[in-house]
């Protein structure tokens, strides 16, 4: 069976914290002081879209840009 594309690109902590080369804990931590955005609560997982990574901050969005 084919699965259709992910139209949708998502990271978790733990993948963000790879990407941005820093420890979960500090992801979580970025995110309380704003410096990451939210993100939205899937079941127990937080989860950031790419779209509102690169929207964040000129920082992110050379590291997230061009997601359109």
């Amino acid at each position: 069976m084919k699965y259709p594309k992910k139209l949708i690109t998502t990271y978790t902590a733990q993948e963000l914290a790879t990407i941005l080369c820093m420890a979960r804990n500090t992801v979580y931590q970025q995110r309380r002081k704003g410096e990451l955005p939210a993100g939205l609560k899937h079941g127990s997982r937080r989860l950031w879209t790419k779209e509102e990574l690169a929207n964040h901050s000129p920082q992110l969005h050379k590291i997230f840009g061009d997601w359109g």
